[in-house]
């Protein structure tokens, strides 16, 4: 095998598919030592064109699974302590506004949640704000503050069916909240 980089891409594609059908950490982590106990029997001393892209194939799939592994917690806790409370949050429209029945949708980047400027570790949280009345004026990059209550999203509810929660952290969006006029 004369091609590392893909043996390295399909390692680390792997751990990324990995630790997102993970069901709990514990099996998540039982399905990566399978997967480098498989790739150990792959690994023959005797072919020596194969072995080292095999080895070099582990590291890979341990950092897909991490990486996505910490992406994933990411998204699922930043906003955990507001959820279900009226906030007053401030921050930029960063993607364009959308009208559609009376209804305006644009996802905010967080700046000050509560009057209270983000913490480190809430740098890139964002959430997707769905106004009860059309705003004309409102573009992308404009800096607006409003109040209303986050909800972190379900995820999946049926097998093999839509899951709102893994679409929204896709995009960098870690909550919803709705804000009705008045």
């Amino acid at each position: 095998m004369k091609r590392p980089l893909v043996v390295s891409a399909i390692a680390f594609i792997w751990g990324i598919v990995l630790a997102d059908s993970r069901i709990s950490l514990i099996w998540g982590s039982v399905c990566v030592v399978i997967s480098i106990f498989i790739l150990f029997l792959l690994y023959h001393p005797k072919r020596a064109d194969l072995s080292h892209f095999v080895l070099l194939a582990i590291p890979f799939l341990i950092l897909g699974y991490f990486l996505h592994s910490i992406n994933v917690f990411h998204h699922n806790t930043v906003l955990k302590p507001w959820e279900g409370r009226t906030v007053s949050v401030s921050g930029s429209v960063s993607d364009e506004p959308e009208s559609v029945e009376g209804k305006t949708r644009f996802t905010l980047d967080i700046h000050t949640l509560d009057d209270h400027a983000v913490k480190k570790e809430m740098k890139n949280a964002s959430v997707r704000v769905t106004l009860y009345s059309e705003m004309p004026e409102l573009q992308y990059g404009s800096i607006i503050q409003i109040s209303g209550k986050i909800k972190i999203p379900p995820g999946r509810r049926n097998l093999g069916g839509f899951d709102h929660k893994k679409y929204l952290a896709a995009r960098g969006i870690s909550g919803t909240m709705a804000v009705s006029p008045g």
